[in-house]
């Protein structure tokens, strides 16, 4: 939950730095929805190159029942009575200041996972794995 937090507080104060004061909190929750998404996706190939089903198909109905369950899962955490406030007060009082690397390190390890998975898939479906 930490972890959640201190990304929020992140790309919160990203967005009100780029200049989207108005629409900082639900474009937050866009981004970690995305990116916790594209963890899932990691996770479904992971499972198709380790257990390699024959007829896997994945509906849209699922994926859009699966992304606003997360999305409301961040709604109630964050934006539910206006919580965020009190997390982004209490995260700009800290003396330790969490520098951006976590940030940066948390979409871009979801990108390199999917990346090096689907190479993978490809490498296992030419039979070379």
């Amino acid at each position: 939950m930490k972890l959640l937090k201190t990304l929020f507080c992140k790309f919160y104060l990203f967005q009100i730095k780029v200049g989207n004061e108005d629409i900082a909190p639900f474009s937050t929750i866009l981004i970690l929805g995305g990116v916790t998404l594209l963890y899932l996706f990691d996770l479904l190939f992971f499972m198709s190159v380790l257990f390699n089903p024959l007829n896997f198909e994945l509906k849209p109905e699922i994926l859009i029942f699966v992304l606003s369950t997360i999305m409301g899962f961040y709604y109630y955490i964050f934006l539910y009575k206006a919580k965020y406030k009190s997390f982004v007060k209490e995260f700009k009082k800290k003396k330790e200041f969490v520098d951006s690397k976590i940030a940066i390190a948390f979409v871009g390890l979801a990108f390199l996972l999917y990346i090096s998975f689907i190479v993978l898939k490809i490498l296992q479906n030419s039979k070379k794995i």
